[in-house]
C-alpha cells in the first residue's frame, strides 16, 4: 500500500504552528540534537489522514517511546492543535489582508466536550480615508472560532464585540 504524501505547504504550516516544539515533551528543537518529524495524531493505520488538523511534530525518540505505546496526549496538546487550526483557518480566510498583532485571547471547551471555542484578536486595519488613524492606538477586532474536537474542523466563526 502506498502512503499518500504530505504536501510541502501543509508540512510548513504544521511546523510553523508547532513553533519548533515537540508535541509530546514540548521541548524546543534548539535544545535537542534531533530533527522534529511530522507525525499523525491519529495514525493512518487507525483511520487517520494527512489532513493538517491530524498532523503535528515530534522528536523521533518521543514518538517511539510514547506514541507507539499508545500514551494519550494531554488536554493541553489538544488545545494547542485546536488553536493552531483556528489561527491557520483565520489567516487563510483573510489572506488578502495582513492581520497584525494576532493573539490568542481565550479558549474554552464546551460542556459536552465536543467543541473548542477559541477567541483570536488582531489589530483592526486602519482606514485609508483617516490619515490620523496611525496616531491612535489600534482598535482590536475579535473572532470566536468553534472547532470540532472529533475531527479538528472549524465549523463556525463569529464576531465578538470588545
Amino acid at each position: 500500500m502506498v502512503r499518500p504524501s504530505i504536501s510541502a505547504a501543509i508540512e510548513r504550516r504544521v511546523r510553523t504552528a508547532a513553533q519548533s516544539r515537540c508535541g509530546y515533551c514540548l521541548s524546543p528543537q534548539h535544545l535537542v540534537m534531533a530533527r522534529l518529524e511530522i507525525e499523525h495524531i491519529i495514525p493512518l493505520a487507525k483511520g487517520g489522514s494527512n489532513a493538517e488538523a491530524n498532523l503535528w511534530v515530534a522528536f523521533p525518540i518521543c514518538h517511539r517511546r510514547l506514541g507507539e505505546l499508545g500514551v494519550l496526549r494531554m488536554n493541553e496538546l489538544d488545545v494547542k492543535t485546536a488553536v493552531a487550526t483556528a489561527v491557520t483557518y483565520l489567516k487563510d480566510l483573510y489572506s488578502d489582508e495582513q492581520l497584525k498583532n494576532l493573539r490568542l485571547e481565550e479558549v474554552w471547551l464546551s460542556d459536552d466536550e465536543k467543541y473548542w471555542y477559541i477567541t483570536i484578536g488582531y489589530d483592526s486595519p486602519t482606514s485609508v480615508r483617516d490619515p490620523l488613524a496611525i496616531l491612535r492606538p489600534p482598535e482590536r477586532e475579535y473572532k470566536v472560532l468553534k472547532v470540532r474536537v472529533e475531527d479538528g474542523r472549524v465549523v463556525e466563526m463569529k464576531i465578538r464585540q470588545p
